[in-house]
């Protein structure tokens, strides 16, 4: 198990955030990912297959590298149930379905490269938790946290935002992709790099490179389920304003945020969000 601390990933959608939509959208400059390659030359090898069996993010299988890059285009078609925003069964029910679809599609993407699959557990809560392993869930200023230790994410059922439900869609599909993430075994690199690290600056950026991995991989899901889901519009109003520095700091702007997102959505594919080969500029 992993220290906890280690084990979380927060959702950076806050509600403290100005409200000014984007003019342009800049994910067209954004460069093409290389190969999968992480700057582990100082640090050891993982050791052996993981619990599920799945082993280090990039594995020979059948003479080839293979890892979470090398998944297809992602498909997947699920009636969503309509919300009615006033009535919180409803926005539940649309939660769970939308979940439920990340399943059908993140398995399928997994295993089409060998990687074993588990759904992640999850819990919409009216109020902040306390889990027995976890702690205080989601933490304090977030929409959402993923907690590997308990491969559960925890999701605030907040009837206030809106667009609710692209900003239901957004955080659970964020969340998600840190399940995924966990799965590929990047979360064990991800903190072998944090240990290795001297400076804070150089966590923020290991931290800010996972953070928007994962906003890319929820834009490859929103992809897939485009026809189920509200005008693009409404998710891109979403990343509108600017964060907190501490926020902004570990997770990146939400201008740069978006661009991450889109770049997934754009895509498709999860090898559109290798976000640890390019350049800092690119993860800010």
């Amino acid at each position: 198990m992993r220290r906890l601390l280690l084990s979380l990933a927060a959702c950076a959608l806050l509600a403290a955030c100005a409200v000014e939509s984007p003019t342009t959208d800049p994910a067209a400059s954004m460069p093409e990912a290389t190969p999968y390659e992480l700057p582990l030359d100082s640090m050891p090898e993982l050791e052996g297959p993981d619990e599920y069996g799945n082993e280090e993010p990039s594995t020979t299988i059948a003479g080839r590298r293979r890892s979470i890059y090398d998944a297809p285009r992602a498909k997947v078609k699920c009636p969503m149930p309509a919300v009615d925003e006033g009535d919180k069964a409803s926005m539940l029910r649309y939660m769970e379905e939308f979940s439920g679809c990340l399943d059908r599609l993140w398995e399928h993407e997994l295993r089409q490269v060998n990687m074993h699959f588990v759904p992640p557990e999850r819990e919409f809560v009216r109020k902040r938790v306390r889990h027995p392993i976890c702690g205080t869930m989601p933490l304090k200023g977030s929409d959402g946290t993923y907690c590997a230790a308990a491969g559960t994410y925890f999701i605030l059922l907040d009837d206030s935002r809106r667009p609710w439900q692209a900003w239901a869609a957004a955080v659970i599909a964020h969340e998600y992709g840190h399940h995924v993430q966990y799965l590929a075994r990047i979360l064990d690199y991800q903190e072998r790099m944090l240990e290795a690290a001297t400076t804070d600056r150089t966590k923020n950026l290991v931290n800010r490179r996972l953070e928007l991995q994962a906003e890319c991989l929820a834009g490859v899901a929103l992809q897939a389920m485009r026809e189920q889901l509200p005008p693009w519009e409404e998710f891109q109003h979403l990343y509108s304003g600017s964060l907190a520095k501490k926020w902004a700091a570990d997770h990146g702007r939400l201008s740069t945020q978006y661009r991450w997102m889109r770049k997934g959505f754009r895509s498709g594919k999860p090898a559109a969000c290798n976000t640890w080969s390019p350049p800092a500029r690119t993860v800010t």
